[in-house]
């Protein structure tokens, strides 16, 4: 009986936000016996070069209901080096006791 685990590649991210599944991908896994098989992840953060830039190591695991586990590792770089999506701030003053609408 062999468990077959397929994970992601590894990924480049530019947010903490990207790095669900959604963005990163999930891994599937196949077996003699997929009754009770499941899969599940793990991450461990590890800071990167500089402030803004760390790696994100995720361990997938399956597990089957013979208790039989396999688990590999997907690498999630999250370098947060992208430019603001705030292209123009504008500052409005508004006087105590008085009502403006931002339209």
């Amino acid at each position: 009986m062999v468990i077959k685990l397929t994970i992601p590649k590894d990924i480049t991210v530019k947010t903490l936000e990207e790095t669900d599944i959604q963005y990163t991908g999930m891994a599937t896994a196949t077996t003699d016996h997929p009754e009770n098989l499941k899969i599940s992840w793990v991450d461990t953060e590890a800071k990167g070069c500089c402030g803004n830039r760390f790696i994100i190591r995720r361990q997938w695991i399956a597990v089957d209901g013979f208790n039989l586990r396999v688990s590999l590792y997907q690498r999630i770089y999250i370098n947060d080096r992208a430019p603001s999506l705030i292209k123009k701030v504008e500052v409005i003053e508004i006087p105590n006791n008085e009502n403006k609408s931002l339209q």
